[in-house]
């Protein structure tokens, strides 16, 4: 857990824009891991100390591992597992959280003084909402996934039992509004992937163009830092896999990019 949060801590989005991904077949696999990154991700805004970031990506890791049952539910049972904003079955999930959170942090630091109570509190309500995030975000066989910027936007208007606001503000600043990983349409006509943030500027983001504005693909490695070209912003968040393009090998890689593939 500390090598995977010093990566995070680098400055180097790879592994968030790598969290955009599922897994096929059983998406718990993909879900666990992607919820520990963005967990991870979020609090080391907190600077919290080693033993704390390794208690809380391990919660992140086992909160849904005995969750193998989801596959063979409902799709209201289903929804309902995998964390829709819905009040009674997001208390119990918080109160999951919070349960497994504590018992890998008894196992790991036996005896944690109490001053260090709030802080897991937040830890766990970090680790909460990221859970919500990636199930919005990321494709069930019942429904389809969340834009990143869509989902952000509903963690924002909807009611979140158990979690603070200054919690949820928090993750958003952490993330960003378009957060790594995500395509955004430009006011020139381009399209691009974000590939990193500004915090002081998260309407600005760091971007890869990869479709030009006469629709044509653009060579890789194009980078274009918002930040100093204050003439161009962002039209829209867009789906890059639902966006009409001339390019249809294009267009199949922007689909075959959301999955992981052996």
């Amino acid at each position: 857990m500390r090598d995977l949060a010093g990566c995070l801590g680098s400055d180097d989005n790879t592994l968030l824009t790598l969290a955009c991904k599922s897994t096929a077949g059983n998406f718990l696999y993909g879900h666990c891991v992607n919820v520990t990154i963005l967990s991870l991700h979020a609090c080391l805004g907190m600077n919290p100390s080693g033993e704390g970031l390794t208690a809380l990506g391990a919660a992140a890791f086992l909160h849904d591992l005995d969750d193998d049952a989801v596959a063979n539910a409902s799709d209201e049972a289903r929804e309902a597992a995998t964390h829709a904003l819905s009040g009674g079955e997001l208390k119990s999930h918080f109160r999951e959280i919070q349960r497994v959170e504590r018992d890998v942090r008894a196992a790991i630091l036996p005896g944690e003084p109490d001053d260090h109570r709030e802080t897991m509190s937040r830890f766990a309500q970090i680790l909460c909402v990221c859970d919500i995030y990636e199930a919005n975000t990321h494709p069930r066989d019942w429904r389809t996934p969340l834009i990143p910027h869509d989902a952000l936007k509903k963690l924002i208007r909807g009611s979140l039992p158990g979690i603070e606001d200054r919690i949820v503000k928090f993750f958003l600043e952490r993330m960003s509004l378009f957060p790594p990983g995500s395509f955004v349409q430009l006011s020139s006509g381009e399209i691009a992937a974000v590939v990193g943030v500004h915090a002081e500027l998260p309407t600005r983001p760091i971007l890869e163009i990869r479709v030009r504005s006469d629709g044509q693909k653009e060579a890789p490695g194009v980078r274009l830092d918002l930040g100093e070209h204050p003439v161009l912003h962002v039209a829209k968040a867009i789906d890059e896999t639902a966006v009409p393009m001339r390019d249809a090998k294009l267009q199949l890689q922007f689909q075959a990019n959301r999955w992981w593939t052996d």
